[in-house]
């Protein structure tokens, strides 16, 4: 009887741990995809900073 006690706590815990990890998995996931789309906007700013700075030099 313990022993099952014991089996049903481990399965909750196990399940509590697996939600926790999945949800720190995803939150990364987004962070990394939010820091791609930001660079590659700063990336195009940039660009288009030095054009115009070529283009009002000329």
């Amino acid at each position: 009887m313990n022993t099952s006690k014991n089996t049903h706590e481990y399965e909750k815990l196990l399940s509590v741990v697996r939600e926790l990890y999945g949800r720190v998995a995803w939150t990364h996931k987004t962070h990394e995809k939010d820091r791609e789309i930001w660079s590659n906007k700063v990336c195009l700013v940039r660009w288009v900073n030095v054009l115009r700075g070529y283009a009002l030099d000329s």
